[in-house]
């Protein structure tokens, strides 16, 4: 099933990139075009970006397209990114925390703190990454390396409410569980 406020936000994401690196003749005759798989104009998937990108961005939105996305996703990132702020960066990250997930779903914590390590601090879903090394931490039992990661969060990316909410979330389930009072 396709998740609407992931297409929409994948689809907003590339469009603000093609609006970045394409001028305005351009953007209007690709208005005319369409992409049905991510339901947004086709040059926001393909002026800018190459094949593989697409097939990332693709799996991202909805991943019942993609049989194998680890290995996509493996394969894309074992590319460096030539230049920031391209959509190869922004499908990079995304692609490094979704696989990172995949990781920890899979038990296999040390390869999804691996993968997050590498996410972008000034990257679109860096939050995300963090708190999920975090989550990492927690599953293995380590209760004080998670913390350390919240309050890191909670420090760097102190404006938004996700950081802050991770980590009073875990204060409460530490306090639940006798941890802490």
């Amino acid at each position: 099933m396709r998740s609407l406020s992931i297409s929409a936000f994948a689809c907003s994401a590339l469009l603000s990139l093609n609006a970045l690196a394409a001028d305005a003749d351009s953007q209007q005759h690709a208005a005319a075009q369409a992409d049905p798989s991510l339901h947004c104009p086709a040059a926001t998937t393909q002026a800018i970006t190459d094949a593989s990108t697409r097939m990332v961005l693709k799996a991202l939105v909805d991943p019942l397209q993609a049989s194998d996305r680890t290995s996509l996703f493996e394969q894309y990132l074992a590319t460096p990114v030539a230049s920031p702020n391209s959509a190869r960066q922004v499908a990079s990250s995304h692609a490094r925390v979704v696989l990172a997930a995949e990781h920890i779903r899979a038990g296999r914590h040390e390869q999804a703190r691996q993968v997050l390590a590498q996410v972008d601090l000034a990257s679109t879903v860096a939050v995300d990454a963090a708190l999920l090394m975090a989550e990492s931490w927690r599953l293995q039992g380590d209760d004080r390396q998670s913390q350390a990661w919240l309050v890191r969060v909670a420090q760097r990316y102190s404006s938004d409410p996700r950081a802050l909410e991770g980590l009073l979330l875990s204060a409460r389930d530490l306090a639940a569980s006798g941890k802490v009072r």
